[in-house]
């Protein structure tokens, strides 16, 4: 999720302090999402824009705040973001 929540042509670095929002914004996503669906608009519309993941990210936050569950799981998916805990 750190990772992603950087476009791909800005330069950053890791911090471990990146480590417990990116965690927080996981279990956010994971909880929100009880099943796949279409990928909403707004993370398509950005991930179609220069494949801009901040805005993508952001969305995915709105969707899980909304507890829009199956749209945060069809994000999570084309977004690579396994939800069912490690383990």
């Amino acid at each position: 999720m750190s990772l992603l929540d950087h476009h791909w042509h800005d330069s950053w670095a890791f911090e471990h302090d990146q480590l417990e929002p990116a965690a927080a914004r996981l279990a956010a996503w994971r909880k929100a999402a009880a099943a796949a669906g279409a990928l909403p608009e707004p993370v398509d519309a950005a991930l179609a824009d220069d494949l801009d993941t901040v805005t993508a990210l952001a969305a995915v936050d709105e969707l899980a705040a909304a507890g829009d569950g199956a749209g945060v799981a069809a994000a999570a998916a084309v977004l690579g973001v396994r939800l069912a805990p490690a383990g």
